[in-house]
């Protein structure tokens, strides 16, 4: 019999996946949804994550039969082999689905999702969905756990996995990058990210006195980057995913997209301004549509509720408001000092929790039911 059947939409769900889970593998049996971390862990695959690597409104449109027929093919056997407990990771929009059709066809098991939904900034509705269908949620934040305070779901915050990980983790410095001073520029992890981006770092960073350095998320994306770069009066270095915490720590300051990459910077106190190009046709639904007008967007803020980095939202941005806020901190060091401040009165917001002692101890009181 399975004890936990676990699935992941995507990379940021296999790697918290694989990392919270793996305390549980020796003495449970685990299978799922899998991607490659958790396949590392030993947890029997039955379905390949990558199969819902789609991004995009109309990748999804084109495929969506394709991912129904995934999500068909994954309730039934979930039903026909009746897990104690099914685990969903992040990917919101498939599993909040996946769950309603489970206890549609009346699973009986319980449901946990890992990781809230963005209900406080839109789609509210889906709050409604977790408290019909789930019966636990794992936040990684605060204010997150809050919003379920006199809801029917219980909400338990972790701590996200990035404050327990760069707490203790070892930094190596990067020999290259030494006695320079440095520009740290964080296009994205997907081509269409980058292609949007990477351009516009390229052009708002071009000081004198700099060097410039891409951290990259992955090395398929070197032969891209490579053509992007080509032309720069004074090419940037390139650094590997694997050394990204070595550029944050020896940056002057950084230039990133919205995203995951944000938190990283604030908890090694990396000075920042953050920006996203939202491409036409989702920015038309999400304003237009879902009237999507939150006061942040980039994660540290929303956290925070409060400016820790300086964002810029494009088009509704301009360039010279980027370029601006670039030669701000190139060449004002009390600039640098104010954001690095703002970043240690984050830290003390986001909870230290050893969130992967916290949640396998849940799932065992779960497990001996």
């Amino acid at each position: 019999m399975i004890d936990i059947f676990v699935s992941c939409g995507e990379q940021s769900g296999d790697l918290l996946g694989a990392k919270l889970l793996e305390p549980l593998s020796k003495e449970y049996r685990i299978e799922g949804v899998l991607g490659p971390n958790m396949r590392s862990t030993g947890f029997k695959e039955i379905f390949a994550m990558e199969t819902l690597q789609v991004m995009g409104l109309s990748a999804i449109v084109q495929k969506l039969p394709k991912i129904l027929f995934f999500i068909h093919n994954v309730k039934n056997y979930i039903l026909k082999n009746k897990p104690k407990i099914v685990i969903l990771f992040d990917a919101p929009d498939f599993h909040l689905f996946l769950a309603h059709l489970l206890r549609k066809n009346g699973f009986k098991g319980k449901i946990i999702q890992v990781v809230c939904p963005s209900i406080w900034a839109w789609r509210k509705g889906r709050k409604k969905t977790l408290e019909k269908n789930f019966d636990l949620l794992f936040t990684f934040f605060p204010f997150e756990r809050d919003l379920f305070k006199d809801s029917t779901l219980e909400a338990i915050c972790i701590g996200h996995p990035l404050v327990e990980a760069l707490s203790s983790k070892k930094i190596e410095l990067l020999p290259e990058l030494e006695n320079k001073r440095v520009i740290a520029l964080f296009p994205g992890s997907r081509k269409g990210e980058i292609l949007r981006h990477l351009p516009l770092q390229l052009k708002a960073t071009r000081f004198t006195g700099f060097t410039r350095a891409i951290g990259m998320s992955s090395n398929a994306h070197l032969e891209l980057i490579t053509s992007l770069i080509k032309d720069e009066p004074s090419p940037p270095l390139l650094v590997s995913a694997e050394n990204r915490y070595g550029l944050m720590q020896q940056a002057e300051f950084a230039l990133a997209k919205f995203g995951t990459i944000n938190l990283e910077l604030s908890l090694l106190e990396t000075a920042t301004i953050t920006h996203f190009t939202l491409p036409s046709l989702e920015r038309i639904i999400l304003q237009h549509l879902f009237r999507v007008n939150l006061p942040y967007y980039s994660l540290p803020n929303i956290v925070a509720n409060e400016e820790i980095f300086r964002e810029h939202l494009f088009p509704r941005a301009s360039f010279e408001e980027l370029e601006e806020n670039c030669k701000r901190f190139a060449f004002s060091l009390d600039s640098i000092r104010e954001c690095k401040l703002q970043c240690q009165k984050l830290k003390k917001i986001l909870p230290n929790t050893p969130s992967s002692l916290l949640f396998c101890d849940r799932l065992k009181a779960l497990l001996s039911i």
